[in-house]
């Protein structure tokens, strides 16, 4: 019984601080770590995340994600956010079976942007989000 709680603890100390959990890896205690970690999300529009990159790093988020393209094992790029107004985002989450235009549900905490410098020299910031938990829909 003590090792259940041990593990227990862990895989919620894991899904809490920087793991990204997907659904199907879920136990009972994870499940309930997410929705403990729902509870802190902020409510950002892509006006509110394009507005001030800055400003929302760190905040808590949840977005559902549609993937533009496939970056690497652990980072795609995706339109997040309501379907009338998505906000590209580049996200940290498990990409072994995804594929592009698949949806995703994505919680997870907003991290620093980017910038980067187009051909004419005009900055242009990326945001990007640390996934904890993730849902394919």
């Amino acid at each position: 019984m003590r090792y259940a709680s041990f593990v227990a603890a862990v895989a919620i100390a894991l899904a809490t601080n920087g793991a990204w959990v997907l659904a199907s890896d879920r136990s009972p205690q994870s499940r309930a770590a997410e929705r403990a970690y729902l509870r802190t999300v902020s409510p950002l529009t892509a006006n509110d995340v394009t507005a001030n990159l800055r400003g929302v790093v760190g905040k808590h988020v949840a977005f559902v994600c549609e993937i533009v393209s496939i970056v690497d094992r652990g980072t795609m790029i995706g339109q997040c956010g309501k379907e009338i107004e998505p906000v590209d985002l580049y996200v940290h989450m498990p990409t072994g079976d995804a594929k592009t235009g698949q949806r995703f549900r994505v919680i997870g905490e907003m991290e620093t942007p980017s910038m980067w410098v187009d051909v004419s020299g005009h900055p242009w910031y990326t945001g990007f989000v640390k996934a904890r938990f993730v849902d394919r829909l």
